[in-house]
């Protein structure tokens, strides 16, 4: 194997962490990091060296595609209704219509219906991500309408690429099994699971079949992107009961194989594009996000909860990619689109971080808690400390925190052991850490592992640990910003 290729993807890897982790202390989404250093590095020989590594960039499109399907459209999927159907159809029509206008006058009508298609989805996890702290009333509303919009995004999209109508009926019977029967097929199959030997084999499994989606879904003609995020609705309830496998895939797609798709993606743009096809691209966007906003408005939902569902950059990213593989897409219309997308995705985000207040708030401005023990502390002394809090802290030998103890790890432990067993034999391990001077504004990034943790580390960094926060707290601080 070519040694730079391997120096190659090493370098883009980092960089594309280093740039996720910039724009999320900036207070914006992290796919804007990695796409946009892709894109300024797109003129560099890196994106040579990244054309001879079309596996990972597939297989990195998978896994993020499975973990939209599993993060955003399967939490949402079962809860649609008739009104919700209702809504999420006149949205995607109106402005599916708007936006093919616009766009036919200059691109071919198979390209115009697919970027209108893409520019007409919601964003299920933007929106998630903009209105969850803000306390508006209706939101939750706007993410089961979204996960509809995107549903038929998908279907408009597969016809665009694919304009067979066996495939599409195809596409159409996998969705309805998939919400309907999906997750119960699923089930069947892993009935076994407290049968393996091997812990990690529901894991390795589960990873095997991301991997296979490419390969199935030529089989069946449907977009390999699309049968991904199916597949993450199939199993997104069995991955919510087992957070310690969500939280293993999330690793591994997070750290390894998105970063990779969403630099790559951006390592496949051209600037050769015209002016008039960017301004084109660009004033159909326009037109998308104000056409949602004024919908949104008149179906009753508050101004910022519209304004949010203009925001881009999940599965729509997802298919353009897709299609521009399958060589539906030109590179410069391709190229136009993604950068309209990451500026969409830019300028909301921005629009909904607010401005920052020369004097904020630190963690350790907050009523800590402070209930911590050692490796060896006997349980007899947590049971007592956890009478009065959801969660004990678990610190190592310097003071700093590893892990963390609930009354879930010790309901089943008769109370003769409660003497002899130790924190080091049931702690949890791993646990959220803010550092003293931190912003509280801080905790938001936080949010993935508030879903798993049931408490958050606080440190100073010369003594280690000072004091604990609990989900509720925080909560409730986030509510007063």
């Amino acid at each position: 194997m070519n040694p730079a290729l391997i120096a190659g993807i090493g370098i883009l890897l980092l960089l594309a962490k280093f740039a996720e982790d910039l724009v999320l202390k900036a207070g914006l989404p992290g796919l804007i990091g990695p796409l946009a250093a892709g894109i300024l590095l797109s003129a560099t020989p890196l994106r040579i060296e990244y054309k001879f590594s079309p596996f990972l960039f597939i297989v990195g499109l998978s896994f993020a595609s499975f973990l939209l399907g599993v993060e955003e459209l399967g939490t949402k999927i079962e809860e649609i209704s008739k009104d919700t159907i209702v809504k999420g159809v006149m949205i995607f029509s109106i402005v599916f219509i708007m936006t093919f206008a616009i766009l036919v006058l200059y691109l071919k009508p198979r390209v115009a219906a697919l970027l209108a298609s893409t520019m007409a989805m919601m964003s299920t996890t933007r929106i998630y991500a903009l209105l969850k702290h803000t306390g508006l009333v209706g939101y939750e509303e706007v993410l089961i309408v979204s996960s509809v919009v995107e549903v038929l995004g998908m279907i408009v999209a597969q016809l665009s690429i694919n304009p067979n109508l066996f495939n599409i009926v195809n596409l159409i019977a996998i969705i309805i099994i998939t919400i309907r029967f999906g997750e119960k097929v699923f089930r069947k199959v892993f009935e076994i699971e407290e049968n393996f030997a091997a812990r990690e084999l529901p894991l390795s499994i589960i990873l095997a079949m991301v991997i296979s989606v490419s390969y199935i879904a030529q089989l069946i003609g449907v977009n390999s992107a699309i049968m991904a995020l199916i597949l993450g609705i199939m199993v997104s309830e069995y991955l919510n009961e087992r957070p310690w496998i969500k939280k293993r895939i999330r690793v591994i797609t997070h750290s390894f194989f998105e970063p990779l798709f969403l630099v790559g993606a951006g390592l496949s743009v051209t600037f050769a594009f015209s002016s008039h096809l960017l301004m084109l691209v660009l004033i159909a966007n326009f037109v998308a996000a104000l056409a949602k906003v004024i919908i949104g408005m008149r179906f009753g939902w508050e101004r910022r909860v519209a304004l949010a569902t203009a925001i881009k950059g999940g599965v729509d990213s997802a298919i353009l990619v897709a299609a521009w593989g399958k060589g539906v897409l030109s590179t410069k219309v391709f190229s136009a689109a993604l950068i309209t997308i990451t500026l969409n995705t830019f300028l909301l985000a921005t629009a909904f971080r607010g401005k920052k207040r020369s004097g904020y708030m630190k963690v350790c401005d907050l009523e800590l808690d402070r209930a911590v023990v050692d490796l060896t502390e006997p349980l007899s002394t947590i049971v007592r400390m956890l009478k009065d809090r959801p969660a004990v802290i678990v610190v190592d030998a310097l003071n700093w925190p590893i892990g963390y103890i609930t009354a879930m790890e010790l309901i089943d432990i008769p109370k003769e052991e409660l003497n002899k067993l130790r924190a080091i034999d049931v702690y949890h391990e791993g646990v959220p850490v803010l550092r003293c001077k931190d912003p509280v504004n801080k905790i938001i990034l936080l949010h993935e592992e508030l879903e798993e943790s049931a408490v958050v580390a606080v440190v100073k960094e010369e003594i280690g640990y000072v004091g604990s926060l609990y989900p509720t707290k925080v909560i409730k601080v986030l509510e007063a910003l």
